[in-house]
């Protein structure tokens, strides 16, 4: 893996509102299951796809600190819960999450 941290994109900020620890217990896990739009998924695999061999620079949360992170595959849950306003449901996964 190399050195390189790449920013999570502004105006996906809001897709890791949600953002908690996996109830897997598996410590530095945290994934949020988000509706999105088609622009959003899109913004979302293109991020992904550029992040591949990259740490990504997660947003600072409620305690203010930036967060370091292995963003993991997207994966698809299926129909979102707003249907009217998104495309489908996503989990956003990250791994060996830790302080900035």
């Amino acid at each position: 893996m190399t050195g390189l941290a790449r920013h999570w994109p502004p105006d996906l900020h809001h897709l890791l509102a949600g953002l908690q620890k996996a109830p897997t217990g598996t410590p530095g896990c945290y994934w949020a299951e988000v509706d999105v739009s088609e622009q959003e998924l899109l913004a979302l695999q293109l991020f992904e796809t550029a992040a591949r061999h990259d740490r990504v620079l997660l947003p600072s949360g409620e305690d203010g600190i930036e967060h370091r992170a292995t963003m993991e595959p997207i994966i698809g849950l299926g129909e979102p819960h707003e249907p009217a306003r998104h495309v489908a449901r996503v989990r956003i996964c990250f791994t060996h999450v830790e302080p900035e």
